[in-house]
């Protein structure tokens, strides 16, 4: 995905052919990418309405039925690259705080995997990477993240490299997360 602005994303070329221009096909995208990473539609209903976005449940249910097989092959692939950038931010829901977790190649900005936890903690970055290698096969050596301590134990455990950087490629992740607060 390009991290500037999800409108760029090559998947979108599947949305061309939306009638109704309602919902911006960049939330829809984002909407779908939620739901396969494994929230309901009334979650991803409300992480959208945070982003300006107020869609009924059943309208991204729809969403879902209509492109999501479009998306679900293509939306994580390619190969592990050997450095990511890693970050996490807090979006308020109307349940609470919830986490999301990105990585990001900084070769080419591509959005990497996208999780969406309860709390932020060092098992649920655990969780992350791991379900990240599920998804790719392998992990990366070096991963670049934040002073945050629930990096340590879990790039330790795993033998990743941590490097620990304010700016310089992470700013891919933090642009990333700048703008999805934006929408």
């Amino acid at each position: 995905m390009n991290i500037i602005a999800l409108e760029d994303h090559e998947l979108l070329k599947h949305l061309t052919f939306i009638k109704r221009k309602r919902t911006p096909p960049s939330m829809i995208l984002l909407g779908i990418i939620l739901y396969f990473k494994g929230l309901s539609t009334r979650r991803v209903k409300e992480i959208l309405a945070l982003l300006d976005t107020n869609r009924h449940h059943t309208s991204i249910w729809r969403w879902i039925r209509k492109h999501g097989e479009n998306f679900k092959d293509e939306m994580w692939q390619g190969e592990m690259p050997p450095r990511i950038v890693v970050d996490e931010t807090g979006l308020r829901t109307s349940s609470g705080l919830v986490w999301v977790y990105a990585a990001i190649d900084p070769r080419d900005r591509r959005l990497l995997f996208l999780d969406v936890y309860s709390s932020r903690d060092a098992l649920k970055t655990w969780v992350f990477f791991r379900r990240m290698q599920e998804i790719y096969g392998a992990l990366p050596r070096v991963a670049v993240v934040d002073g945050g301590r629930w990096y340590i134990e879990p790039l330790k455990q795993l033998g990743i490299k941590r490097v620990v950087m304010r700016y310089g490629v992470r700013n891919y992740v933090e642009r990333f997360f700048k703008t999805l607060k934006r929408r």
